[in-house]
Formats: structure tokens, sequence, C-alpha cells
């Protein structure tokens, strides 16, 4: 079975960081205003993806007032933004330690270890944030991903549910749970929750990267692309539309397209057990034998799911190599 909502930490997660960070107390002395201004400039470089800016700017506010919250949360998420989830970690928990009952603080730290893999701190922190904070939507959906990461599909949809009726109006919680559906092989009720997304926020390219694997699933290839290709207008850094998008060339026989995409798709996501299982079928398909070998075998080093794993090693068998 195929995790659809893998966590992949591109501009759409800083952006919703960025609204949490609003919901951040600001400071009002007249001390501190200077110091502010600084944290709103880096709040607007975030917004912009300049997440070296940001940090520059957080840096001036803190040297000028490092009793902030606001500012480790915003230079917390430009690291989150560049990769380095353990200093953004230590931002976090600074925030937290100058104010234990900040709910976005606990939030923000749960995306860094949720890209780290920590499971059990990022439940934690998303728990606590929830403690602290019961009406919060995001925490709750962002709950539903760590279960979903961990299999636990129960949990994940009890948590996607839960985010829904706190804010019906929530199109990432109907995406998030669309995707689920998806690896339950619930595709009516998938389909529903992705249009359900669309029509909340027409911007939103994971919705239509998922609807376009359903039409692909529905043999719809037609239609399959088309939400791809438009996955990839609105975010042309989305990893799973060009995944969807190499594997529907594929089966139309249009295997250099296939090949470009897969080759983006495991630029974008080099830790996808899945992105390397499609460019194998690909370069098979190809002939290129000794590339698909490798991509099957860098495939299964990869924790790839039960039936990807299956399939690369009955794919590597067939071509003469032992799993």
């Amino acid at each position: 079975m195929t995790t659809f909502n893998k966590v992949v930490f591109n501009l759409n997660i800083i952006l919703m960081a960025v609204v949490m960070l609003l919901m951040v107390t600001a400071c009002n002395t007249e001390t501190q205003k200077t110091a502010e201004d600084y944290v709103n400039l880096g709040k607007e470089a975030l917004s912009e993806n300049s997440f070296n800016e940001a940090i520059g700017f957080c840096n001036q506010s803190i040297a000028l007032n490092p009793n902030n919250v606001s500012v480790y949360c915003v230079r917390g998420t430009a690291y989150v933004g560049l990769r380095d989830f353990d200093t953004a970690i230590a931002d976090f928990s600074q925030a937290i330690n100058l104010n234990p009952n900040e709910s976005v603080a606990y939030c923000l730290r749960g995306i860094a270890y949720e890209a780290m893999e920590n499971w059990d701190n990022a439940i934690d922190d998303y728990s606590q944030a929830i403690v602290l904070y019961p009406e919060y939507a995001s925490a709750y959906r962002y709950l539903g991903n760590v279960y979903t990461e961990m299999s636990n599909w129960e949990q994940a949809l009890e948590n996607y549910n839960r985010s829904i009726e706190i804010d019906p109006g929530y199109a990432p919680a109907y995406c998030d749970r669309g995707l689920l559906y998806i690896d339950l092989y619930e595709l009516d009720m998938a389909e529903t929750d992705l249009n359900r997304a669309i029509e909340l926020d027409p911007y939103l390219d994971t919705a239509y990267s998922g609807r376009g694997f359903i039409f692909f699933m529905s043999l719809d290839m037609n239609n399959a692309l088309l939400d791809f290709n438009h996955a990839i207008e609105l975010n042309p850094n989305n990893a799973l539309a060009y995944r969807g998008r190499a594997i529907t060339y594929s089966t139309l026989d249009d295997q250099d397209r296939a090949l470009a995409d897969a080759n983006r798709a495991i630029e974008l996501d080099p830790n996808s057990a899945e992105a390397y299982f499609g460019r194998g079928v690909i370069r098979k398909r190809l002939g290129n034998v000794e590339g698909a070998i490798a991509d099957f075998q860098k495939c299964l080093t990869l924790n790839p799911d039960a039936d990807t794993k299956e399939e690369a090693e009955e794919y590597l068998e067939e071509l003469g190599v032992a799993p």
C-alpha cells in the first residue's frame, strides 16, 4: 500500500507555518517595537521563501530583545525551510522555555520532529498544542499525518475528522483525508474529499496531484494528466505530481517523457522508495537493465511499503538479480 501524504517540506509547509506564526502574541512595549519590526520583516521574508534573509532579520531582533517568543518561532521556521531541523528544534524549544503555554511553538516543533521522522516527539508536541488550544484544527491535521506515516489508519482518520469538525472550511484537512482514503483504496470517498479541498482552495496543488492518482487508478489517463499538469503549474516542486505524471506517461508508452518526470521526482524527493521504483520500471521498459536494477535496489534500501517491496523484488528476480 502506497502512502500518498508523505511529508514534503516545501514552500506550502512554510507558508502554513507563517500563518501559525501570526497567532503568536506580539510584544507591544515601546522598547521592543524595533525588535518587533525585525520579526515582521522576518515573516515577510519567509512568505517569499527567503530563509537566510529571514534568519538575518531574526538575529537583529534577538540582539535587541532576546525574550520575544515570536522571533524564535520565525527563525525556527526559516531553519525548517533550510532543512536544518536540529537548529529549528532548538529555536522552538527556546520559544517554549520563554512561554510554556504557546501552542504554536509546540506545533512548529512537532513539524520539525515529523520532518526527522521522530514520530513519538511529534505526537507529543502536537498533543500538547491541543491541550493548550483544544480547537487547534491544524494540530489535529498534523497528528493525522503522523499517524498516516505510521500506518495507523484509524487514528489518522479520527484526527482528520476532528480537524474538519473544528473547521469545516479547512481545505488541507480534506486533502490529507482524501490522500488517506487513496491509501485505503476508498476511491469514491477520496475523490469527494479532494474535490471539496479544491472547491475550498483552487490553488492547493497536493489536492490536484492526489486526484490525478485517482484518475490514474481508474484508468482515466487524460484526466490524470490534466490534474498532474495543473499541480505542477501551481507548484513546480510537487514531487508527487511528477511521480504520478511519470507513471501516466509510461502507461501511455511515452517513456522519454516518463523518464524526465521520474528523474525530476527523485531530484525533489531523493528519499522516496516509490520514486525509485517507478523510475526502475521506466528504465526497464526502455531496455536500460543496469539502471533498472540500480533503481530497484535503491528502492529496497528506502523502507518501501509492503506492496512496493514485493514488486521491486519480483522485478529484480526477473532481471536475474537476487533481492
